[in-house]
């Protein structure tokens, strides 16, 4: 592992991270950057693993055909509901569980129906 300080790159305003070449690169929260040779798994990923990829994909390509509206009458809702999170979080974490008895709490808190959550 190598960690360096501030790169000619992050200069130029170029954030580095994730894998490239063999080398996996993050920043930790001082702003040092830390290079190390990716791993790879030893084993495929399991038929669980991939049921949950997959469905996380969806939640995510579902998000995207949200119009802005509904994307943030979910991010008002976290809000009202002082979670720790965003809306975006709150919907994956909805399509995941279907929590329905969790979301309509939320939505109570939040002083918003359900019906414009989930329809």
């Amino acid at each position: 592992m190598v960690r360096l300080g501030k790169t000619l790159w992050s200069w130029l305003g170029y954030v580095i991270h994730g894998d490239l070449a063999g080398m996996t690169a993050y920043h930790r929260r001082d702003g040092t950057l830390v290079v190390f040779p990716a791993t790879r798994p030893k084993e495929p990923a399991s038929p669980d693993q991939i049921k949950t990829r997959n469905r996380i994909r969806i939640a995510g390509l579902t998000w995207r055909e949200y119009s802005q509206a509904q994307r943030d009458l979910w991010n008002l809702a976290a809000s009202r509901a002082h979670l720790r999170f965003n809306g975006y979080i709150l919907f994956c974490n909805w399509l995941m569980t279907a929590d329905r008895l969790t979301l309509e709490t939320i939505a109570r808190q939040a002083r918003i129906p359900i019906e414009d959550l989930i329809n």
